[in-house]
């Protein structure tokens, strides 16, 4: 396979036709290793190599990741997943009814979380460990329509005909409606009768602008994103300034050009990976990678850096300035947990309990209930205790005999802190549910300090403190670009550039972690002139008042927790399953948390990234995939495809998502990866026959070992786990959209993508008795993954054909076709059929069906014409089998060219 700029992969096959190797651009070779069964056993890659043990039935029972460490599970006789042991989550356990549905869910302190379900296999209930119960009420059609948290406040949803939710009630009454153009696109955000953002479209699809009314009347603003021919973003401006960035042919990013006119520019080795990065006025930085894409080495400024790895995970760092050097070393337990990081400021060892929670780093210890609240920490010899209400709200902090209260809102966030003084802090939200603000104030309620915070339409942090912040939006996980006129730039190894300076980086590049203190937020040495109470954190973020904004909620390192619940389910039979507030999954050492959804390792994290460079690489850029939907939150996979297309926006999918269409039976099915608790990011951004599909994220190696290993059980089951991923990530995204908010594009980046870990229980394995597709209608979708479920009579659908011919077909979409162009594009369309017949589109038609049926969801895989041209497809898909018997067409209208 050669890339649009020449780069070249090869793949070699064994002489039963398996794919046996795959050697990249950079010549760095990947084999496959197969057992008397055709089951792949081996996967190696240089000297690192991951092994997978099966049972006598062809079960995966054990799995050996470098970096990640060894998996095991085992099964009960009837195939089902009831036992996970791994150094991310300990050992979990998980119970089923007669029925097959999952009912309970054992963490490692031995927290139980159970499940109910009603006759029609819809989850109508969750107990939390601690007691905590989550109810869901459904319609008809199966859609949720109210969810009830442990304290009794509730959520509702309504639906319009499509099945798009079109309103939101939120427990303190404040509703929320999503508009919808003639061909389905979402147009408006509605608050209580106000619009708070509206978009508009070019009928090309290059050009989308938002117009953000959420600073109130008579100061709106338009966010305009200009997209290439590729989809590729290309300029991002607010009122009349700009972030604009270019590509090489590969749809690898080769400049930025920041507000203020200051360029950088980018190279990259054979595979894509940023080798050189130079900036006007800053000089050049340069990296190595070894050949798992990890970093070895960054030279920036009269700073070097190496790192050093042993199994896949980090052992040694090493820091060269003019001054001399310094090298830290990181000490392993067997299954690759940091116990101890030695370094110049000495050596401090750590310990973790069953359930991979942090409970000790040097002399600081930890104490966590059943259900992952921290209750007692001793740090410095002073003993802290937190008490919570059955919600897993922080109540009160006591240390030293002096207490600290909290406040919250009807939705959960936190609106005040009390001191033992009587001095409050407050915290203001916005009607999208960003934070707006945080006051300060005395015993005597006189204002000390006042921080005014604008979160936009796209959910980017717009303005802090009168000061203009800017992203880098076509990052797969945004970074900062400028604060207050100052240019910033994050860099590989955690190298941030502020200004004309280069900051000195730590050990630990996903995040600037202090060893003693993993819970703390570093400040930058370096920053612009900000206001009081704003500043630069040592990773390049941004902080305020305290508190670090990490996108989807706001971090409080003081309480070592978020402000507000988390957007996502937790993975089941997690430690912190019962702490919405929880970050980094209680173990800051080994987590981070860049968007403020739930946790990811920083190998996660590296191959998140690594895996969404460029349109040949990725597959596309999730924005101009998903524009139609900016302006009312997406739903998306890693940033790239729709969860679930044809809802109106984040907080329709998510009660979709959680609906008994995707949740009947118990929890869905997810890749083995994902059993674990592990997305395997770097998998599923390589578009090969050994690693798996174009930017699905979870989906990829179960569609990818589908490939491998064919179509029995095994194979079915992974093949199941790719789809389960798809479902895992809807019903992510529903939990993401009934939480409080921010509901936004970013804010659900990772949403859907880690949501496969919901589904970690089963592991695939409930897909071997599943009616699956052929291999012929399988290829049609991208990555050979879908979603099984049904329309009925309330189901409407589109699809473009000839008006002049036949009106109806097996294959549709949940959004309207609007022009010949954009359809056949997203829907990999070609001129010609493979028959040599013409693909007549010029008619848009919408249709409902007379019966129930079965139907598979997913997005457009790539196809090709007679003559070779490609058409990439990634828009959504519904194959309804015999479709074409049992539609009616509504109504028909002429597509625009």
């Amino acid at each position: 396979m050669t890339s649009p700029s020449g780069a070249r992969t090869t793949y070699e096959y064994d002489v039963c036709g398996r794919p046996a190797a795959a050697t990249d651009a950079a010549g760095v070779r990947t084999r496959l290793t197969y057992d008397a069964d055709s089951r792949v056993t081996e996967r190696s890659s240089g000297d690192e190599v991951e092994r997978i043990e099966y049972d006598a039935v062809g079960r995966v029972v054990a799995t050996a990741t470098p970096g990640s460490g060894t998996s095991r599970f085992r099964y009960d006789a009837a195939g089902r997943l009831v036992s996970v042991t791994d150094t991310r989550f300990g050992r979990r356990r998980f119970r089923y009814d007669a029925a097959g549905q999952l009912v309970e869910a054992v963490n490692g302190l031995g927290g139980v979380t159970v499940f109910t379900y009603d006759e029609r296999g819809r989850m109508t209930s969750v107990t939390d460990p601690l007691g905590g119960v989550t109810r869901r009420v459904y319609d008809e059609a199966d859609r949720v329509v109210a969810v009830t948290d442990p304290l009794g406040r509730t959520t509702t949803a309504q639906y319009d005909a499509a099945g798009r939710q079109t309103a939101q009630t939120d427990p303190d009454g404040r509703t929320t409606t999503w508009t919808f153009d003639a061909v389905g696109r979402a147009h408006q955000v509605v608050v209580d009768g106000a619009i708070r953002s509206e978009a508009r479209r070019d009928p090309l699809g290059r050009t989308l602008v938002v117009t953000d009314h959420t600073r109130g009347p008579g100061r709106e603003v338009d966010h305009e994103l200009e997209f290439d021919r590729r989809g590729l973003l290309v300029r991002r401006s607010r009122g009349g300034t700009a972030v604009r960035w270019e590509y090489d042919a590969d749809g690898n990013r080769t400049a930025r050009i920041d507000p203020d006119g200051v360029r950088t520019t980018y190279r990259r080795d054979a595979v894509g990976r940023v080798n050189a990065v130079q900036r006007d006025g800053l000089g050049q930085g340069a990296f190595a990678f070894d050949s798992a894409g990890r970093i070895v080495q960054s030279a920036t400024g009269d700073v070097v850096q190496t790192w050093s790895y042993e199994g896949g995970v980090l052992v040694a760092h090493t820091t060269t300035t003019p001054e001399g050097a310094s090298t830290t070393r990181i000490d392993r337990d067997d299954t690759g947990r940091i116990r101890a990081v030695d370094g110049p400021d000495g050596r401090v060892e750590y310990d973790h309990d069953d359930a991979g929670q942090l409970v000790r780093a040097g002399t600081s210890t930890w104490t966590y209930d059943e259900g992952g609240r921290l209750v007692r920490e001793l740090v410095d010899g002073v003993e802290t205790i937190h008490e919570y209400d059955v919600a897993g709200q922080l109540l009160s902090t006591v240390r030293n005999g002096e207490r600290v209260e909290y406040v919250y809102d009807g939705l959960g966030r936190r609106v005040r802190r009390t001191e033992p003084d009587g001095s409050t802090v407050e915290y203001a939200w916005s009607d999208l549910g960003a934070i707006a603000g945080v006051v300060s104030r005395d015993r005597t309620y006189a204002e000390t300090g006042h921080t005014m915070v604008w979160v936009d339409a796209l959910g980017e942090l717009a303005e802090v403190g009168d000061v203009d912040v800017w992203w880098d939006s076509a990052s797969p996980a945004p970074t900062l670009v400028a604060i207050g006129g100052e240019t910033v730039l994050d860099l590989p190894g955690g190298a941030v550039a502020v200004g004309d300076a280069w900051t000195l980086p730590g050990w630990r590049s996903a995040r600037a972690t202090d060893a003693a203190d993993p819970w703390a937020v570093l400040a930058s040495v370096e920053g612009a002139d900000l206001p009081a109470g704003i500043g630069l954190t040592a990773s390049g973020g941004v902080s305020v008042a305290g508190l670090e904004w990490l996108r989807a909620r706001i971090y409080d390192p003081a309480a070592r927790g978020f402000l507000s619940v988390d957007p996502l389910a937790p993975v089941l039979g997690a430690g912190w399953s019962a702490n919405p507030y929880s970050y980094a999954g209680n173990d800051p050492l080994h987590a981070v948390d860049p968007l403020g959804l739930r946790p990811a390792t920083d190998e996660d994290l590296r191959a998140y990234r690594d895996a969404h460079q460029g349109a040949f690489a990725a597959a596309g850029s999730w924005w101009n995939d998903n524009w139609e939907y900016v302006v009312a939150g997406a739903a998306i996979v890693g940033g790239i495809a729709l969860m679930c297309t044809g809802v109106g926006g984040v907080a329709g999918l998510a009660l979709l998502g959680a609906s008994g269409a995707l949740m009947s039976g118990g929890i869905s099915v997810a890749s083995q990866k994902a059993t674990t608790g592990q997305v395997d990011w770097r998998e599923a951004g390589k578009q090969t026959a050994i690693g798996a599909v174009t930017g699905m994220i979870g989906g990829g190696t179960g569609a990818a070992l589908t490939r491998t290993l064919g179509s029995g059980t095994v194979g079915r089951a992974f093949a199941g786990a790719g789809s389960g991923a798809l479902e895992g990530g809807a019903t992510g995204v529903a939990d993401y959209a009934t939480s409080p908010g921010p509901h936004t594009v970013t804010g659900v980046l990772g949403a859907a993508a880690s949501s496969a870990v919901v589904g970690a229980a089963t592991g695939g394995t409930t897909a071997a008795g599943s009616k699956w597709l052929d291999i012929g209608n399988t290829k049609k979708f991208a990555g050979w993954s879908y979603h099984m479920g049904h329309v009925d009579e309330t189901t409407v659908l589109h699809r473009s054909g000839n008006g002049g011919g036949h009106h109806t077909g097996d294959w549709w979409s949940t959004d309207a076709p609007s022009s010949v162009t954009r359809v056949r594009a997203e829907k990999a369309l070609p001129l010609t059929w493979r028959t040599g017949e013409a693909s007549v589109q010029n008619t848009g038609f919408t249709a409902q069906f007379d019966q129930k049926m079965p139907a598979y969801r997913g997005f457009a895989g790539p196809q090709r014409d007679l003559d070779g041209t490609l058409y990439r497809g990634g828009g959504n898909q519904t194959y309804v089998p015999g479709g074409w018997e049992h539609a009616h067409v509504l109504h028909s209208w002429k597509l625009a060219p």
